[in-house]
């Protein structure tokens, strides 16, 4: 009969589970300390946090946006798209905040939604401009109005009297209403920012 132990007393396959032995203790111990140490040199990067952007209030074609904000914001830059002379969308002037959670955006036309995207950062420059990586982004889609219009349809020439004063204009009023389809104006590169879903 073979036996294992036969192997164990030749003198070169101990000098071989030796070598070998060294060899997986290197290795071990290697990979033990590159998972401590490997965390030191690694830089993380974060996904920029969801904020929620709310239409505080809109009067005279003023519109008020406000935010929540994550714990060490210091300051935001507002985006929007307007329409240009062509009707096309283009990229309205930033809009810079240092320590406040709301904004005011002005001369917002009727028939247009706009894209209101808000980028968080966690530090400013000496000139309080935001600075950095983002930490928080936010979208808001607003449709000041729609322009609707409505015209009398063949309109019934008799007229019924109402009891206690007043008259009624026909059996059979008509009215032909029509709007504009509002024109969305967006960043098809920010996600999620497609109005129509």
């Amino acid at each position: 009969m073979f036996s294992v132990s036969l192997y164990l007393n030749d003198p070169e396959v101990c000098i071989y589970m030796k070598r070998t032995k060294r060899h997986i203790a290197f290795i071990i111990a290697a990979v033990f300390i590159y998972t401590i140490f490997a965390g030191l040199f690694t830089v993380a990067y974060a996904a920029a946090v969801p904020v929620t952007v709310s239409v505080e209030k809109y009067e005279n074609g003023v519109l008020t946006v406000r935010w929540n904000q994550p714990a060490g914001t210091r300051g935001a830059i507002i985006t929007y798209h307007v329409p240009d002379n062509n009707d096309r969308a283009v990229q309205a002037d930033p809009i810079i905040v240092v320590g406040a959670t709301t904004a005011q955006i002005t001369d917002l036309k009727a028939d247009y939604i706009y894209d209101i995207h808000v980028t968080l950062y966690g530090a400013v420059d000496a000139g309080n401009i935001p600075t950095g990586a983002s930490i928080g982004e936010g979208l808001l889609f607003f449709l000041p109005s729609i322009s609707f219009k409505a015209v009398a349809v063949a309109p019934d020439p008799s007229y019924v009297s109402i009891t206690g004063g007043g008259r009624e204009s026909g059996t059979e009023p008509r009215l032909k209403l029509s709007w504009k389809t509002p024109k969305a104006f967006f960043d098809p590169d920010y996600p999620g920012a497609d109005p129509l879903g």
